[in-house]
């Protein structure tokens, strides 16, 4: 037996998660900023999770995006500048998983795999009236072969 070659349950779960690819939720990142810039509540809708079953969502909808808007444009920072990606991760779901997180987003949605999309962007921060670099992430949860949005700059 060739010492060189790799379990097959390996490699297949090297295959596994090479073939997710993590550009659309790179791009929705994106469109993340657009939406809180923007308040642009449509684009929201047909990128975050489907909230057809909850009584009052373009209230809650309305509500969530105002509060990321006032967030990052009038009260804590002084707007969203010099945008970008640093880094991205494919999170599996598992009943060992470290990230509590993926393990809610798993209950509530059935996301078996997330991708965390890192960013930082340029602000100046309102409460102690001084220029900072922010940096958080984006969350998407994989469905029937689609991408939703889990938060809005993870507000």
């Amino acid at each position: 037996m060739n010492k060189y070659l790799i379990p097959l349950s390996l490699l297949a779960s090297f295959t596994c998660h090479a073939e997710l690819d993590l550009t659309i939720p790179k791009e929705n990142c994106f469109k993340a900023v657009e939406i809180v810039k923007n308040k642009d509540e449509q684009l929201f809708k047909q990128l975050y999770t489907p909230l057809d079953h909850i009584p009052n969502a373009d209230k809650a909808i309305t509500k969530h995006v105002d509060r990321a808007h006032k967030k990052y444009y009038e009260k804590e920072y002084d707007g969203i500048k010099n945008f970008r990606l640093v880094e991205s991760k494919l999170v599996n779901y598992s009943e060992d998983t470290e990230y509590n997180v993926v393990k809610g987003t798993y209950k509530k949605w059935g996301y078996t795999e997330q991708a965390f999309i890192y960013y930082k962007f340029d602000t100046i921060d309102k409460r102690h009236n001084e220029k900072t670099t922010m940096y958080d992430k984006c969350r998407f949860g994989l469905k029937d072969g689609k991408w939703y949005m889990v938060n809005l700059l993870q507000d």
